[in-house]
């Protein structure tokens, strides 16, 4: 997590991707119950991650969204299909500013809107859209792969793709 990367240099990339828990063939760098990162850390990790490409999920808060910005590839934005999921979205956007093409919008479908609707109403393309799985499913470990664990498993799918050409 986060609180393991803070102290790390640009030439420790290596070392940290290792460290990263993975799932299927993506890594994670999350908050855990720690707060995310401070501002420095988060620029020395994503800059020792950034040249050892595949595929690594990063979790920042929305605060260190601009930061990030230009360390990322694709800044994925999950919204809940809420008008006031939206609109929250929307004054986020604005106040951060960020390159037209590095946001697209992962529509969680619990709330009164369509998909359709969300990404016009923000003006993002889609990379992903499911409906929260049923409590007795274990994420990652459901061999049905419904959900968020088949919306995600083909996003990183799309997202490898993309990379490689």
């Amino acid at each position: 997590g986060w609180s393991e990367a803070a102290g790390l240099g640009p030439d420790d990339g290596k070392a940290l991707r290792e460290s990263l828990p993975q799932v299927d063939e993506v890594r994670l760098l999350v908050a855990d119950e720690h707060p995310g990162p401070e501002r420095a850390a988060l620029s020395r990790a994503l800059s020792a991650l950034s040249p050892l490409g595949g595929i690594v999920i990063v979790d920042v808060g929305a605060e260190l969204v601009p930061a990030a910005a230009e360390l990322l590839d694709h800044l994925l934005l999950v919204v809940p299909a809420t008008d006031h999921a939206v609109r929250s979205a929307a004054r986020r956007l604005r106040t951060w500013q960020l390159p037209e093409d590095l946001v697209q919008v992962v529509v969680r479908r619990n709330g009164g809107l369509s998909v359709r609707e969300v990404c016009q109403d923000l003006s993002l393309p889609l990379a992903a859209a499911f409906r929260d799985s049923s409590r007795a499913t274990v994420p990652l470990l459901d061999v049905r792969r419904r959900g968020a664990d088949r919306a995600a498993r083909t996003l990183m799918a799309d997202l490898s793709g993309e990379a490689r050409s």
